[in-house]
């Protein structure tokens, strides 16, 4: 079989469905990607919707797991993976094909969606010294580096101080 491997940017349009498919445990989740394209009318010096392609997308076992708790109805993601068509017969008994991608990757896509909180990268004083009353200069973001965070990974292995290189204890 040939495999036709591509990457999909659209939105989420329907609910993640996480299921377990055999007597293994094998689990799947699935859900739909529209990506619209976007088509500039010199008529009206306007961007409009051009024609969309509907992808079911379908993340086996740990990006079942992983997909259903980090993706919703309604994010921008960006999916990667093999294309197939398959055929199935609807309601009416009609036999029909649809456009279905075994994903590989997926993420959300961060160029069309803003975390509940950001940083503003573009604030003034946003990492630059200051002065406090007794004139010692500490940094405004205050974010503790490397050298000050303790070591969680909950054994012996040796902290790092950013630059990969283990600091003496």
């Amino acid at each position: 079989m040939y495999e036709c491997s591509t990457t999909v940017i659209g939105t989420v349009i329907t609910p993640v469905a996480p299921r377990t498919v055999n007597s293994r445990g094998d689990r799947v989740a699935g859900f739909t990607v529209v990506s619209t394209s976007r088509v500039y009318d010199r008529a009206s010096s306007e961007w409009r919707d051009g024609t969309k392609l509907f992808v079911r997308v379908n993340c086996w076992n740990r990006s079942a797991t992983n997909v259903a708790g980090a993706v919703a109805k309604g994010d921008p993601v960006i999916v990667h993976g093999d294309l197939y068509s398959s055929t199935y017969t609807d309601k009416d008994g009609v036999e029909r094909s649809a456009l279905e991608m075994r994903a590989r990757a997926i993420g959300v896509d961060l160029a069309r969606h803003a975390p509940a909180a950001t940083a503003d990268v573009d604030a003034p004083d946003a990492g630059v010294a200051v002065e406090d009353s007794d004139e010692t200069s500490f940094l405004a973001t205050d974010v503790p580096t490397g050298h000050e965070q303790a070591n969680t990974a909950g054994d012996d292995s040796p902290e790092l101080d950013g630059a990969s290189e283990p600091v003496a204890a």
